[in-house]
């Protein structure tokens, strides 16, 4: 994750079926940005990550309505340089979980990291519980998705380490209350780092953990281990890529049940072919209880240097939806980083792919850490983007259709780029930023204004004005407000697009 340093948030809507879609990338007050998970209740989403500076990152979460309004922000100060990983919804529908990591001596320290799960009520995301796990002086680290257990309780998987020792593959259980059940590691060698990535229930309420086991300096392969209901270690198994340690690598990176009993395992390939540029493809795994392994799929293009899908979300017609990242190889005409969302069924079919582009420079990578179906049959995915300013990594939301289009007949692309303008590419443009109070809108490319809201941070409107015939530029007094950061939302074209200013 790259540092960054200045504020910028697009919003555009479209009303269709009953649904609002919208695009959204924010910069919160100089600092570097990302949204690692989201979730949908009732009446909102909410999203959860990590801002911060070059010393010090504090986890947020933040409270959208189904529109995309902003309504609420949070920084989340219980724990010293706390980043969220993940988010569940209650069994209760009127708690969330919250999971991630925390450095005990409040900065960002290797050794003393622990992990943490936090239940919060709503709609006010009230503290409910606060839970810590670690042991001193070793470093328990976890990026994976929280799996909830059929007792009502959690699994989370990672890894563990101290100076002077590899990694070891770290599994937590608790109970419904949080209780720590058992927290073990697992290694096969003292000469390998060991990762666990995500975690899935077995009957008998055991576990399958897949991850990736390192065999040299710098090359990996993919494992996967079964423990019974204490932790205890059942059988382990590793992929090793076709016995050419110096040309492939692979990491698992998700597992999910499938309702035949066995289990989709998704993972990422890495060729490294001499005299031919690196290049990555999605791997798609299906094994059964013995972690035998029935049949595995590729799926890619050796074009792509780096390519990775984030999760294994089940959606209602029983297919999965999953997003990530694709950056181009340098040697691709205007090299590009691209989001990617795609829908895979149980048998590891790709039904479809797109890449999301939301900057013209693009170079860097976008990605969505998080994709999930909505109750309105679309998408909502979230995660981070590279912008056109110096700020560079910015948090990024987009609510999409069922087919992942913002707007009509992208559906027509198959895999090809949906844009999603942002930054230079931007349809408005706000100044001065910032303000001392008058503050112009001004539409981009010959385009016109059909509307302008303004609102503060806490979602209270100041302005909500429609313009029939539509307007090039207008202009707003804004002098008796407080300061602070404001949000300018405008319509242009049929897309609400927000952008945030600030006023001295």
């Amino acid at each position: 994750m790259r540092k960054i340093i200045l504020f910028l948030l697009l919003y555009s809507g479209f009303a269709r079926s009953q649904a609002t879609y919208f695009n959204i990338q924010f910069d919160y007050n100089n600092i570097w940005n990302a949204s690692a998970s989201i979730i949908e209740t009732d009446n909102f989403y909410i999203t959860g990550g990590v801002f911060g500076t070059f010393s010090y990152d504090t986890a947020f979460l933040l409270k959208l309505d189904k529109s995309g309004e902003i309504n609420s922000l949070w920084k989340t100060d219980f724990f010293p340089e706390g980043k969220i990983y993940d988010i569940k919804s209650s069994t209760n529908l009127d708690k969330i979980e919250i999971s991630g990591r925390m450095n005990t001596n409040g900065f960002d320290d290797v050794i003393n990291s622990d992990l943490f799960i936090v239940q919060l009520g709503l709609p006010f995301l009230d503290t409910l519980k606060v839970k810590t796990y670690g042991v001193p002086n070793f470093g328990d680290y976890s990026q994976s998705l929280v799996h909830r257990t059929s007792d009502g309780g959690f699994a989370v998987t990672g890894y563990r380490f101290a100076p002077g020792q590899k990694g070891k593959l770290l599994l937590l259980k608790t109970d419904s209350l949080l209780n720590q059940v058992f927290m073990k590691t697992y290694s096969k060698s003292t000469q390998d780092n060991h990762t666990g990535h995500s975690v899935v229930e077995t009957p008998g309420k055991g576990f399958i953990v897949v991850g990736s086991r390192s065999f040299n300096t710098y090359d990996l392969q993919g494992t996967y281990l079964r423990v019974d209901s204490l932790g205890n270690q059942v059988w382990w198994k590793d992929i090793v890529p076709n016995g050419q340690e110096d040309e492939e690598s692979i990491v698992l990176s998700d597992i999910a049940r499938l309702s035949d009993g066995t289990f989709l395992v998704l993972g990422v390939k890495q060729y490294d072919i001499i005299g031919f540029p690196q290049y990555r493809v999605q791997l798609l795994l299906n094994i059964n209880e013995n972690g035998d392994v029935l049949w595995s799929k590729e799926y890619g293009s050796d074009i792509y240097e780096d390519t990775a899908w984030k999760g294994l979300t089940l959606c209602q017609d029983g297919n999965f939806i999953t997003g990530g990242t694709k950056r181009e190889n340098p040697y691709v005409p205007d090299q590009k980083a691209y989001g990617t969302i795609a829908k895979i069924t149980p048998s590891g079919e790709v039904l479809w792919e797109r890449k999301y582009s939301a900057s013209s420079e693009g170079k860097f990578y976008d990605i969505f850490w998080r994709t999930i179906p909505t109750s309105d049959g679309g998408i909502i995915a979230c995660g981070s983007t590279w912008g056109d300013s110096l700020t560079k990594e910015n948090s990024w939301i987009v609510k999409l259709d069922s087919l992942g289009c913002l707007e009509p007949g992208c559906d027509s692309i198959s895999t090809g780029v949906v844009e999603l303008p942002v930054g230079d590419n931007s349809p408005i443009k706000l100044y001065p930023n910032p303000t001392g109070g008058h503050l112009t809108v001004e539409a981009q490319k010959g385009k016109a204004i059909g509307a302008v809201k303004i609102y503060d941070l806490q979602g209270r409107r100041l302005v909500n004005e429609e313009y029939g015939l539509g307007k090039a530029s207008l202009s707003f007094d804004l002098s008796g407000q407080p300061q602070g950061m404001y949000f300018c939302s405008a319509l242009v074209g049929g897309v609400w697009v927000t952008r945030q200013f600030v006023k001295h």
